[in-house]
This record gives C-alpha cells, structure tokens and sequence, in this order.
C-alpha cells in the first residue's frame, strides 16, 4: 500500500490538471530520470522500493492520461456553434485547439522551432479564435529576439512581433478589455522599445494608441498622452518636428488633465 502510495504521490508531482503528448512526455521524461538516479544507488541483486514505486508512477501517469484523454474527447462536442471559432467542421476545430494548447507548451519549454509552426497554423486558419494566440505568439517573437544572433535577424523578429499586434488588431479590435486602445498601447510601447531611432513612426504609433483610447473608453490615457507629448517635445528640440505640430497636440491633449 505504501508502493502504491508513493507511485501516485510521484505521478501527481509531475502531473497536470491537463493532458497533452508533450506535457505527457516532459512528465515522463522527468520520472523515468528520477528512476534511473534512484536505480544507480542500487546494489547488485537488491530490490529498490522507491525505484519500483518510480516505475508504478510512471504507469499510473500513462493511465490517468488515457482517460483523461479519452474523457475530455467525449465531453467536447465540436460540432457546438460555440467552436466555430476554431474552424470550419469539428476535426479542424479540435485540431486548432490543440495547436493552442501546443503553441503555449512549446513557448514556456522554450521550443521556438515547435512554436512559430504552431502559430503560424493557427493565424492561418483561426485568428480570432483566441487572444491567448497573440500572448502566446508575442512571447515567443520577445524570446527570438532576445536570442537573435544578428540584426538582420533580429529586425525580422520585431517586425514579426509588430505584424502579430496589426492581426489582433483586425480580430480584436471591438473587444471590451483587449480591444483597439488595449491593442495599440502594447503595440506603441514595444515600438518605442525595439525602434527608439524611428522618430516618425514613434509619433504615429503613439498618435493612434491615444485616440484609440478615447476612442474605446470615452477618455484619454494620461500616461499615453504624457509619453507622445514628451516625445513630440524631444523632436522638436531635434528639429524633427515644427512647433506647430507640438502646439497642435497640446491643445487637442492638454484638456484632459483638466479633471
């Protein structure tokens, strides 16, 4: 009873609420090595319990996968109208949910190749399925770039990164939490991040994040507002911009703090 115990004690260790082939496989992976480093400490001819208790997690995890498996493919109708989101019939429905579920594994194991197909799928066939797509989808293209060895390659990332915000915006845009305003300030804020020397498009990006703000909730984002308006003033003392574009803006933005 205690073998038993212990086995589903280290099944749970490494188990998760859900189940997929990769989580399924990082699981076992990870109990089949604590079986191989307890079964090192094993003198010849001995019989180690814990080691037998490893090796009954492991098939206690195979189990409990199988039905889970086999439970939530018999709960999910896909041929709900709730799905139709996720594609056209119900094989390519459970197929991109899969994909999503996949796309957010490889991203926090860390799989970029694995990942960027994933999301690649699921921006093909079902963009506005979920926003999960584009948290998961941004990311992986931050790690890329963090991880790039070269500009070009770096460049190629970030611009991906500012394409992935432009497809949310088209799916999401009327959402009430993550819509347009929500949209754009992330978009603006990485903009400025990763192209500080891009004057213009700086100007451009904070412009629309703005009005989009008003836009969506009736009022203007102060912090937004306060960064475009410091940003106009930091071109204008560079000469990349004339005063009456800076006086322009304050006037139209300026109210707002008013109260």
């Amino acid at each position: 009873h205690k073998t038993i115990y212990l086995s589903i004690k280290l099944a749970k260790k490494h188990c998760k609420l859900f189940f997929t082939p990769q989580s399924l496989t990082k699981c076992v992976i990870l109990l089949w090595y604590e079986f191989k480093t307890e079964e090192k400490k094993m003198r010849i001819n001995s019989t180690s319990k814990k080691a037998i208790a490893i090796l009954m997690a492991i098939l206690t995890l195979f189990s409990i996968a199988v039905m889970g498996v086999s439970a939530m493919a018999q709960e999910i109708n896909y041929d709900d109208p709730k799905y139709a989101v996720w594609g056209e019939n119900a094989g390519e429905r459970r197929d991109n949910m899969l994909n999503n579920q996949f796309l957010k594994e490889a991203v926090d194991n860390k799989n970029f190749s694995a990942a960027s197909k994933y999301l690649k799928i699921l921006l093909d066939k079902c963009p506005a399925a979920s926003q999960n797509i584009y948290t998961n989808g941004a990311k992986l293209y931050k790690n890329l770039i963090n991880a790039a060895d070269t500009d070009e390659a770096k460049k190629v990332y970030i611009d991906s990164l500012m394409y992935l915000y432009d497809v949310r915006l088209q799916a999401f845009a009327t959402h009430k939490k993550y819509g347009k305003d929500y949209i754009l300030n992330r978009k603006a804020r990485e903009f400025y991040s990763y192209y500080p020397d891009d004057r213009e498009g700086i100007r451009k990006i904070f412009k629309e994040a703005v009005e989009a703000s008003n836009e969506m909730k009736g009022k203007y984002d102060l912090e937004l507002i306060s960064i475009y308006f410091a940003e106009l003033c930091t071109d204008y003392q560079n000469d990349e911009i004339g005063a009456e574009e800076l006086i322009s803006a304050y006037d139209a933005y300026s109210p707002a703090f008013d109260g």
